[in-house]
């Protein structure tokens, strides 16, 4: 049991890290360098018309097909976590985009995530969690 909790938050961490990584990567290098890329700089262009839930086939392809694989070779918890982090993010994500946050925590990640879209787009890459602009010191 232990065990499985620790891959279910291992696989949470891990997508973390796989958000963060695609995020400032893939999706942010030249227009034409890739779908991801020219699906995510149109999102920069009109945020407001943010994809429910992200399940758009770029999307979902590289990170669902990396959740997967990681479940087959990890664990099934590993990638129960990992796909919880990504629904979460997903939901997330569009929250931000279309609601007010309510929470101290919402707020803060509101600010995060809009602050990469309005004042700085090569900072801030983390949505779910800030931790990874801290590590790598692209925080805004």
């Amino acid at each position: 049991m232990v065990r499985s909790i620790l891959h279910v938050v291992s696989g949470l961490v891990a997508w973390s890290l796989v958000e963060y990584g695609t995020h400032r990567f893939p999706m942010h290098g030249q227009r034409g360098s890739s779908p991801l890329a020219d699906e995510h700089l149109d999102h920069h262009g009109h945020p407001e018309q943010t994809v429910a839930l992200g399940f758009d086939l770029n999307t979902l392809g590289l990170r669902g097909g990396s959740g997967l694989l990681a479940g087959l070779l990890v664990s099934p918890a590993f990638g129960l976590g990992f796909a919880t982090g990504y629904v979460g993010y997903t939901h997330l994500h569009h929250q931000i985009h279309h609601r007010l946050p309510r929470t101290a925590i919402g707020k803060y990640l509101w600010r995060h995530h809009l602050d990469h879209h309005v004042g700085a787009p090569a900072r801030n890459f983390g949505v779910t969690t800030p931790v990874w602009d801290a590590v790598f010191r692209t925080r805004n």
